[in-house]
């Protein structure tokens, strides 16, 4: 009996509590797809856009440096396959009049860019080599529409969640993101600049201007990125740690994301 009073009391508490959680939450609102690419085009619904930035989405590595791009054109982050574009990617750049594509022909294939001029589309590649290069054909394209004001320095190769962190304020700053091998950089412009992540994988700052933002892990770097550049935020995305994906094509809504 002892017992059963004992159950009955801790359930009722529990219950108390959560219903006191679930009155006090904020207001939650799921952006769930089909898949990636859907999801992609359902954060793409609530931007008002002419143009559109497209990555590969089974592969991070040269869209790591998209949002800044993304910002500075006000224009959604869209996937693609390698070979071909999803209808749902298709439906929203239906009335767009211009497309980058953000990586070389390995990623994303000259059928796809064939096909986008084909319809009408104007399309400027932005790709290098690898990663980095394709970092620094993006800057340089940024620099060439709005100018440059400030760096957000990461490892290209090990630092991608501290790239999905800063990428939201590169977005809403429209500045570019430059991936390094997290011990040089040969991109360099007399402006403020960041360096995000820990000394783990950023083992250096790349110039008297900068200042690390970092942390014992990827979360700590996230909370420290957030409590920076957004200290007045009223609205938070949240995006899976070890998936980024989803955190790059938010990044576009210029909100802080939380890993």
């Amino acid at each position: 009996m002892k017992n059963k009073i004992l159950k009955s009391l801790f359930l009722s508490i529990f219950l108390a509590s959560t219903y006191s959680i679930c009155v006090q939450a904020s207001p939650t609102e799921y952006i769930i797809g089909k898949d990636r690419y859907e999801t992609a085009s359902m954060i793409a619904d609530k931007l008002d856009y002419s143009a559109a930035v497209i990555v590969n989405g089974n592969s991070l590595a040269d869209g790591l440096s998209a949002s800044g791009l993304s910002g500075s054109i006000n224009a959604p982050i869209l996937l693609t396959k390698n070979n071909s574009l999803p209808d749902s990617t298709l439906k929203k750049i239906k009335n767009v009049d211009k497309v980058y594509l953000v990586g070389g022909d390995g990623v994303i294939s000259p059928k796809v860019e064939t096909n986008l001029k084909k319809s009408g589309k104007k399309v400027i590649r932005l790709g290098g080599k690898n990663r980095i290069a394709t970092s620094h054909a993006v800057a340089n394209e940024i620099n060439k529409i709005k100018g440059i004001s400030e760096i957000y320095y990461v490892n290209g190769w090990t630092g991608e969640a501290d790239a999905m962190s800063i990428a939201p304020v590169a977005a809403k700053n429209g500045n570019p993101v430059i991936l390094t091998d997290g011990n040089k950089t040969s991109y360099r412009k007399n402006v403020k600049s960041y360096t995000i992540g820990g000394t783990g994988v950023l083992k250096t700052y790349f110039d008297s201007f900068s200042e690390r933002i970092g942390g014992k892990d990827r979360f700590e770097t996230n909370s420290k990125v957030i409590r920076k550049f957004f200290p007045n935020k009223t609205h938070v995305n949240l995006s899976k740690s070890h998936v980024l994906i989803d955190a790059l094509t938010a990044s576009a809504l210029k909100e802080p994301v939380v890993l």
